[in-house]
């Protein structure tokens, strides 16, 4: 009766842990060393083992149980105590002592789970005596169980994602880092970060196809329809989300926006000699073009913006169409804008590969300078009126 007045006072437990805490306190009661608590436990067993069928036979009521085990109840049920010795108390064991008796369980559990264990009950960095760990660990029976479910917790953290190559280029080019840079990076966290060899894998990924590319030694030059594909093929591959919420008509109807422009500019003459003693690279004069928005355009009234370029004035999304080291001029300007709206004009659209898309192009000059729209117009200037 004395041990289900005690097993009453945990109010709102599982049975398992009213057993748990009956343990804890008949340790108090009978003086019980750490090491002898699975003699206490044996001689609980046989009241734990009835006490269940008697209390789920009286379906967990107290007064029905009672009333049905009265006899049972008055029933003495002899404990061990345990009683100190009287005399000097005993020293604590020097490191020395400590690490020899417990030599041999510290040879069955794991370090890291003795280091772990150690920062849960004590806060600290985990460097602490095995001994002071399995003290802890056994002062109470349910202190083992709490070590356990820290380890197992421990265990379950989950580790750190590793970079894509295509997010670790992204990171490099924002980073600004050098080659060394990565690679004294990278071989510090080799579990999150890729190695520079798949960043160049992923870099070559960026461009055109090798064949859609002339380069010679004063020009170099990217085919329009190529540059605008692999253009909107990188685009269908970054909004891959949300072209699958898109439906099928919307799909087949999608428009690439994009602006383009030339400019001509002088730089410093390198000492390199050409081919041709007539070229040199003292001017240079580019066509580029920027991607500025992605739509769907079924008709006028039905228009849904897919991507917008958040920084269209920035040189992040300037893709070059052509360079050739000469100088502007009215002519050459002329020359430049009715090649690319030659190439414009035959643009074809772009088909998705792994979806069913897609997409046509509208470029539009619209990036260039007061030299460029009087060429382009036609339009003489008086220089000596224009000075004055």
């Amino acid at each position: 009766m004395e041990l289900y007045t005690i097993i009453k006072e945990f109010k709102g437990k599982k049975i398992e842990e009213k057993f748990s805490l009956l343990e804890e306190r008949l340790v108090q009661l009978t003086s019980c060393p750490p090491k002898e608590t699975t003699v206490l436990t044996r001689y609980l067993k046989y009241f734990k083992t009835s006490f269940k069928e008697r209390w789920s036979a009286a379906r967990n009521t107290d007064k029905r149980f009672v009333k049905n085990n009265i006899e049972w109840l008055n029933v003495s049920l002899e404990l061990p105590t345990w009683t100190h010795k009287a005399g000097r108390p005993t020293k604590e064991l020097c490191d020395r002592s400590k690490r020899r008796r417990t030599q041999d369980l510290r040879d069955r559990v794991p370090v890291e789970e003795l280091t772990y264990a150690a920062r849960v009950s004590q806060g600290t960095s985990g460097n602490i005596d095995a001994s002071k760990i399995m003290k802890e660990i056994t002062s109470t029976p349910t202190r083992a169980k709490m070590f356990r479910k820290a380890i197992s917790s421990a265990k379950n953290v989950p580790i750190a994602r590793k970079y894509t190559p295509q997010e670790a280029l992204a990171l490099f080019v924002e980073g600004n880092f050098t080659r060394g840079q990565w690679e004294l990076l990278q071989g510090g966290r080799k579990e999150i970060y890729p190695c520079y060899s798949l960043l160049q894998k992923a870099k070559k990924e960026c461009y055109p196809a090798e064949d859609s590319i002339k380069v010679t030694e004063t020009s170099f030059e990217v085919e329009l329809q190529a540059l605008l594909d692999h253009t909107a093929l990188r685009l269908l591959q970054y909004l891959k989300e949300v072209i699958g919420t898109l439906s099928e008509l919307e799909k087949q109807h999608l428009t690439l926006i994009s602006k383009w422009g030339c400019d001509g500019s002088n730089q410093t003459q390198f000492k390199q000699t050409f081919s041709n003693t007539g070229d040199d690279d003292a001017n240079i004069f580019l066509s580029f073009l920027v991607p500025v928005r992605m739509i769907v355009s079924i008709n006028r009234e039905t228009r849904k913006i897919i991507w917008q370029n958040p920084v269209p004035s920035s040189v992040r999304f300037c893709r070059p169409i052509r360079a050739r080291f000469i100088h502007e001029t009215k002519d050459i300007t002329k020359e430049e804008i009715t090649y690319i709206e030659e190439q414009a004009r035959n643009l074809k659209e772009t088909t998705g590969m792994e979806v069913s898309v897609k997409i046509n192009h509208n470029i539009l000059l619209t990036m260039v300078d007061g030299k460029v729209c009087n060429a382009a117009t036609d339009t003489a200037i008086n220089i000596r009126r224009h000075q004055q």
